[in-house]
């Protein structure tokens, strides 16, 4: 009866502090939507985005074209379209605009109170309440939900496929899979970059008796492959699209990615892109326009330059790309926390805002340290540690950083790693925190040792 009660009050608590934290994060979100103003906020990709979605409710077709009928295409992945269609389907385009930053809003805030529920299974309360406190106030994700672009439902999806996969292995239930699997799906079809994330957690879970110390029977096997199976679901559905609808000659998600792998090999590429946008003569571009489209062409080219320099790319990809990847300046863009001009805005009209803003740019190299620290400490100290959830939230961490630098490390594409940076930067603190208690917990033991004799 006790635990019950026990229990009881856990849940009421966590509910409690979930809640509070969103609407922490729905004000803030509110408060920069309402007080910040954006210079031609849809253009570029935000325009092909509502494109997108016109297309979709107007002609039932997925593409970027603009024509009385459109060709259908996959350059980019189905996900945030399908989503804007939806808000532009239900608000009309009148009121589409502020209808779509509202939902981002909406599904910001709920991230911050997931981030919460997350750090929940292995943090302390006051470290997972301080991982959704920085969620909520992070100023790139609260300025990225102010604009037409994927990083807020991306991160909400990877943030909501990650708590749904945390309480399926907790609860070990069929349908909790089945349910993380098809919202991995939904991550993957906003932004393809997850795909093998559930396969990385796949292999960890069928690891798991070896790594852990946990249960893995042909029940929780069974279960991973019911995962594994409705993920795929999504992934098989838009592959068959793609293959009966989509013409050869129409640039696809794979002349996407060559694109950013191109601009992601050339170290001077954003120096030069800030200086001129357009600039022909960017190196980058110039490898565009010779390989066509080519992998094999552009792959033979990197493997000649990587011969005659060695150095040079090493240090560029396993030290500069992961720290450009992370800085605090957006640089496919106007800088700081925005991706277009803004007129005026609340980090800049508000003290608070201003404030939140100093606060979380003079931490932000910190908090990435503690994250570095935590995942050093988890991997050192693996067999006593025995966290699979940090476990998991390493593995998402590492995986799609390093797809980002592998190709194109701009710091926007970060944005959405950020809820799981915090957790894991909590997770460092936390552990920093134990360790100095041990040692000055053995100092006091020896000295009262030494007094004792």
């Amino acid at each position: 009866m006790f635990a019950k009660k026990t229990e009881n009050n856990s849940t009421f608590g966590t509910i409690l502090i979930f809640t509070l934290i969103v609407c922490i994060a729905i004000t803030l979100r509110l408060l920069f939507l309402d007080q910040t103003e954006f210079y031609k906020p849809i253009r570029a990709d935000s325009r092909h985005y509502y494109i997108y979605a016109q297309n979709l409710i107007k002609h039932g077709v997925f593409s970027k074209e603009e024509s009385p009928n459109p060709e259908p295409d996959s350059f980019w992945a189905p996900g945030y379209p399908t989503f804007l269609a939806s808000v532009l389907q239900l608000s009309g385009e009148k009121h589409f605009y502020k209808s779509a930053l509202f939902a981002q809003a909406v599904l910001g805030a709920l991230t911050a109170g997931m981030v919460y529920v997350i750090g929940s299974f292995f943090l302390p309360l006051w470290a997972a309440f301080a991982a959704g406190v920085l969620t909520a106030c992070s100023p790139h994700l609260i300025s990225l939900g102010g604009y037409i672009l994927t990083e807020t439902l991306f991160a909400f999806t990877m943030v909501s496929f990650l708590l749904s996969y945390i309480i399926a292995i907790k609860t070990e239930s069929s349908i909790c899979f089945a349910s993380a699997g098809a919202i991995a799906g939904i991550a993957y079809l906003v932004n393809p970059v997850i795909f093998f994330a559930p396969f990385i957690f796949a292999v960890l879970f069928f690891l798991r008796s070896n790594i852990f110390g946990l249960p893995s029977g042909p029940k929780q096997k069974k279960s991973i492959s019911l995962f594994l199976v409705v993920f795929m679901v999504p992934w098989l559905f838009w592959s068959v699209r793609c293959y009966l609808n989509v013409p050869l000659t129409s640039k696809s998600s794979s002349d996407r990615a060559l694109i950013n792998f191109i601009i992601g090999a050339h170290h001077d590429y954003f120096d030069i892109y800030r200086a001129d946008p357009r600039n022909p003569e960017n190196p980058a571009e110039i490898d565009n326009a010779k390989v066509d489209g080519s992998w094999s062409k552009f792959l033979s080219i990197l493997t000649r330059r990587i011969k005659d320099n060695p150095g040079h790319y090493i240090q560029w990809y396993v030290f500069e790309k992961p720290r450009l990847l992370w800085k605090w300046d957006i640089l496919m863009g106007v800088g700081d926390v925005y991706v277009y001009a803004v007129t005026r805005t609340w980090f800049q009209t508000s003290n608070f805002g201003l404030a939140i803003h100093s606060i979380m740019k003079s931490i932000h190299w910190w908090l990435l340290s503690l994250c570095a620290f935590g995942g050093i400490l988890l991997v050192k100290n693996f067999r006593s540690n025995k966290s699979e959830v940090g476990t998991l939230i390493y593995s998402l961490l590492v995986y799609v950083s390093a797809v980002y630098v592998v190709l194109q490390a701009e710091p926007r594409y970060s944005i959405p790693l950020r809820p799981a940076m915090y957790l894991g930067a909590m997770f460092g603190l936390w552990k920093m925190r134990c360790v100095i208690r041990r040692h000055i917990g053995n100092k006091r033991f020896v000295g009262l040792k030494r007094m004792s004799k």
